[in-house]
Parts: structure tokens; C-alpha cells; sequence
């Protein structure tokens, strides 16, 4: 008997049904059930099976079996592209009918989604107080990366991903939120549109433009913490969104601006920017920065959509005026400021801008990565050019750094501080980058980078031997640019901050240093990070 011949159904009793009717076979003793607003989840050994609720949100209709069995075969056909070693299959759920006359036969009662069952405590979401690591994150945002650039942009003629379906999505967030919190919320949800009405305003021309340059692909939809496992040493997303495409089939930069809020709104900025750069050196998709406070604030009130309509997910994560407080200012307190790297191979200077990128919320843009990307060549390809040949020919050069300072301006024109690390050896080399900041009306410093003979030594060799950095630099090169190199001055028009890299060094006093010469206080982000590193008190000049 199924539970409609018992009478009138809800969720549960079908839940209870199919669970009692033995319809998965034998289940573990200790098996469980976990339930979200669309979905319940059975546990059992090591294995999972996914079902939908026949359910109607207004956002997805689930009610018939025929959807809940496409829902299935999109789920599986989506997450098999990031992974495939959970998702197993789609198995048909058969339960013994009688026709009231003797005779019984097996029906297809369901349709759920197999999966491999990951281990207790894998789920990031739920371990993101004892610490998503920094180079967990870097890596992270290069795997989504590197999933979107294989992805298909929308074909042309395509409504998704247009300006109309990106104000739409808004619109109908908002109202949800209108309709779920009541008047109490009121004040906070006017802040939230007033904010998001002004961006999408500022920002149309932007969106348009993406979706005429493939900016617009079959993304995962609902990439936020809860959505990422941890299997082994790679952090992996899951649990892509199956039932709307109109919902996965977004700019990649919208997509990306679900996990940094997620983390951002956690109290997390370092991580987020970590992904972030981590994302932008795969992609190189520095053009998507202007929109991704728009994006941001849109992702925090879907974020707190979700948390209105179900009491799990809004015990699981960030609470509601959180997320509306962010989608009112996303990114709050992050200025837009110019870096300049400088310093010879083994200085020190590209792990200081990895530290200083975390703390200061800062785009980091190597020149090692962009010069690669000038000749299609991914960061850790290796050419074996010679000192001043190949790539490394000096109008090359010239045509990096010239890059190096477009790019800088469309950061910081965005709103994003941004530190541009290379060796910036000859004066007219950091003049041309620092031009970013003076035609931006934006402050700017000089973070030259030393260290001691036989420490730049060890550094490259050691570096070389290792091939896992996209700097190819020799002790050859090495050499050459300790005698090229031109150390900045008060002539050149720009503060400098001087760091031996050899000794400790205080990152704290150093971000402190950057926030005064450049007349910007910085609030110093020192989640996750050591209390001394190596370098040197910070000299001003």
C-alpha cells in the first residue's frame, strides 16, 4: 500500500513509506536520515541515497515523479564534472503494489541520486571554525578556475545570464525575503535594496557586456561552503544546483561570489581573497572584478532566502542580520590601495605578497603568471629560456608590465586594493606601474624586498630544484638582475617601505607601515597566520 491508498500524503509520511517499506533493501542498524528544504539524504554504510521531496517552493516543482526523476538524472549529469568519485548513479526505487484482487507486481515508487558516502567531518561548512587552510583555499579557487574555463559559454540567443534574468533573480529574492521576515525586517531589507538597486544601476552596461563576451556558462549554482568535502588533500564541490538553469547558467564571476561571501561574511576575508587570487591566476579574469560587489550582495540574499524558508539552514550558518547587514555593504572596509613589489629573485617579495594579499584583502598579480598567460601557457609550464631570450625577451618584458598596469587600473577602478609582484628592478619599470594608481586617484606604495647573499642563493636554487613556482629564475638570472637593479629613491615621486626578508619580520607592523605612508589606515587581517615570518622590521624612506 502506498501512502497516497493511506490516505492524504505530505513529505514525511512518504518518507516513512518508502523507509518502512523496505524499498532501498537492507538499510545499516545506524543508518540516518539528514533533511534539507529540498531533499532528504539516507545514510547507510557507505553509501547515500538523495531523494527529492514532492515539494512545491514556488522555485522548483517536485511534485510529480517524472520531475523528481529528471531532477535526478540533471544532478548527476552536473556533479559528475567536479566529482565524480561521489556520484554514483541514478537508481530506481520499486516498492510491491497490490490491485486489491491477489495480484502484486513491483513498481517504480522513486527515483534517487547513489552516492558514495563521505567520511564523518569531511563537509567544510561544518569544520570551517578548526580552520580552512590558506592553501586549501588558493587551491580551491584554482579548481573552480580551471572547471569554468572548460566550461561552454551560453549559446548566443540564450535568455540566461542577460541583465533582465540577473535583476529578476534579485527581484524575486527580495520579495521572498518581503514575504518571509514581515515588517520586522522591514528597515533592513530597504538598506539591502536600496544598495542593490544602485549597483545593478552602476553595473548593467557590465552585465550586458559579459554575456555578450561567454562570460555566461553552465556553472555549479549553489557554491557555498555547505557544498564543498573535503576527500584527501583537495576540497572538492558537490551537491550542484539541478533544478533551475536559469540559476546555474551565470556569469562565472557570480558563481565565484557565493564562496567569497560565504567565507567573508564568516568572518574569513583572508580566505576569500586567497580563493580568489588563487581563481583570478588560473582565469585571469580580472574584467569580472567590477561586478563582484553586485554579485556579492545578491549571493548574501539568496543566502539569507534560503534561511528564511528552512530552520536548518538557518542554524547552520550566518545569521540573518548578518547576511543582510552584508548585502547592504558587501565587502565593508576594504579600500583601494597599489602595491608595487620590487626586489630580485629570492627576495622574498612573492611570499610576501601572498601574506600581504591575505591581510590586506588585495588582488595579487604576478608578473610570473601574466607573462605565461600573454602566450597561452599555463603558470607552472616550463620554457628553459635563456636570460633575456624567448619570454623573457625584453619587449616581452615591456608588453608585461604594460599589462601589469591595465590590470592594476581595472582593479582598483573596481574597488579592490591590489599588489603587483615582480621584480620592478629599473625605476621606469615601477613608474610605469605605479602611473595605475596616479591615473585612479588612488594611493600607491614601494615594498622593495632584500636579503642577504647566500639567502637569495639558497632561495632560487631550492626553488628551481622544486619546479612547483612559475618563476624560472637561475642563479644565472640571478646575477644579471643584482646588476640591473636600481634601487628606489625619493626621486621617484612614490613612498617605499625597505624589508629584509632574511630575519623575521612583524606582517603586522609592516600592513601598518603601507596604511600610514599611503595615508590609509589598514585594519590588519591576521586570521591564520604566524606571529613573525621571514624578513625585517619594516624601513620607511
Amino acid at each position: 500500500m502506498t501512502p497516497d491508498a493511506a490516505g492524504a500524503e505530505t513529505p514525511q509520511n512518504r518518507l516513512d513509506w518508502l523507509l518502512a517499506s523496505g524499498a532501498f533493501g537492507p538499510l545499516a542498524a545506524d543508518f540516518r536520515v539528514i533533511e534539507t528544504h529540498v531533499s532528504w539524504v539516507i545514510l547507510s554504510g557507505d553509501i547515500a541515497y538523495k531523494l527529492k521531496k514532492p515539494v512545491d517552493l514556488g522555485f522548483l516543482d517536485f511534485r510529480s515523479l517524472a520531475a523528481r526523476r529528471q531532477a535526478c538524472e540533471e544532478e548527476l549529469r552536473l556533479n559528475r564534472r567536479l566529482a565524480p568519485d561521489i556520484y554514483l548513479g541514478v537508481v530506481a526505487v520499486s516498492a510491491v503494489a497490490g490491485d486489491g484482487t491477489g495480484s502484486r507486481e513491483e513498481a517504480v515508487v522513486e527515483y534517487a541520486v547513489k552516492m558514495r558516502r563521505f567520511p564523518p567531518g569531511a563537509a567544510v561548512g561544518a569544520e570551517l571554525a578548526a580552520g580552512l587552510k590558506s592553501d586549501e583555499a588558493a587551491r580551491l579557487g584554482e579548481l573552480i578556475g580551471q572547471f569554468h574555463r572548460e566550461l561552454a559559454p551560453a549559446p548566443p540567443g540564450m535568455p540566461w545570464g542577460s541583465a533582465d534574468s540577473v535583476w529578476s533573480a534579485i527581484v524575486a529574492s527580495l520579495a521572498q525575503l518581503d514575504a518571509t521576515l514581515g515588517a520586522s525586517w522591514a528597515e533592513q531589507l530597504a538598506q539591502c535594496r536600496r544598495y542593490i538597486s544602485a549597483e545593478f544601476s552602476l553595473r548593467r552596461g557590465f552585465v550586458l557586456d559579459r554575456q555578450r563576451c561567454g562570460a555566461v556558462r553552465e556553472c555549479h549554482g549553489d557554491l557555498h561552503l555547505g557544498n564543498l568535502v573535503r576527500l584527501g588533500n583537495r576540497v572538492v564541490p558537490f551537491d550542484a544546483l539541478e533544478f533551475d538553469p536559469a540559476l546555474r547558467w551565470i556569469d562565472v564571476m557570480n558563481e565565484m561570489a557565493f564562496l567569497i561571501m560565504d567565507l567573508d561574511v564568516r568572518g574569513r576575508r583572508d580566505l576569500a581573497f586567497q580563493a580568489l587570487n588563487g581563481y583570478l591566476d588560473i582565469t585571469g579574469d580580472f574584467a569580472g572584478l567590477a561586478g563582484l560587489r553586485l554579485y556579492l550582495s545578491y549571493r548574501a540574499l539568496v543566502r539569507a532566502k534560503v534561511a528564511s524558508l528552512s530552520p536548518i539552514h538557518a542554524s547552520d550558518g550566518p545569521g540573518m542580520a548578518d547576511l543582510l547587514a552584508y548585502a547592504a555593504k558587501p565587502l565593508a572596509g576594504t579600500l583601494p590601495i597599489l602595491v608595487v613589489m620590487a626586489g630580485v629573485s629570492g627576495s622574498g617579495k612573492s611570499w610576501l605578497a601572498r601574506q600581504l594579499s591575505a591581510r590586506l584583502f588585495a588582488i595579487h598579480i604576478r608578473s610570473d603568471v601574466e607573462r605565461k598567460r600573454l602566450f597561452a601557457m599555463a603558470p607552472l609550464a616550463r620554457t628553459d629560456s635563456a636570460p633575456g631570450t624567448g619570454i623573457y625577451a625584453a619587449d616581452v618584458s615591456a608588453r608585461v608590465y604594460a599589462r601589469m598596469a591595465d590590470l592594476a587600473a581595472t582593479v582598483l577602478e573596481s574597488g579592490l586594493p591590489v599588489i603587483l609582484d615582480a621584480t620592478s628592478l629599473r625605476q621606469a619599470q615601477r613608474s610605469l606601474l605605479l602611473a595605475a594608481a596616479r591615473r585612479t586617484g588612488h594611493p600607491a606604495v614601494v615594498v622593495a624586498c632584500s636579503a642577504d647573499a647566500k639567502t637569495l642563493v639558497q632561495r632560487v636554487a631550492r626553488r628551481a630544484s622544486e619546479a612547483r613556482d612559475p618563476s624560472e629564475a637561475s642563479i644565472d638570472v640571478l646575477q644579471r638582475q643584482l646588476a640591473e637593479f636600481e634601487p628606489p629613491d625619493s626621486m621617484e615621486g612614490c613612498h617605499c617601505v625597505c624589508v629584509d626578508t632574511t630575519n623575521p619580520l612583524d606582517l603586522g607592523a609592516l600592513v601598518t607601515a603601507i596604511g600610514d605612508i599611503a595615508g590609509t589606515p589598514i585594519r590588519d587581517a591576521a586570521h591564520g597566520f604566524p606571529g613573525t615570518t621571514p624578513g625585517g622590521q619594516p624601513k620607511h624612506t
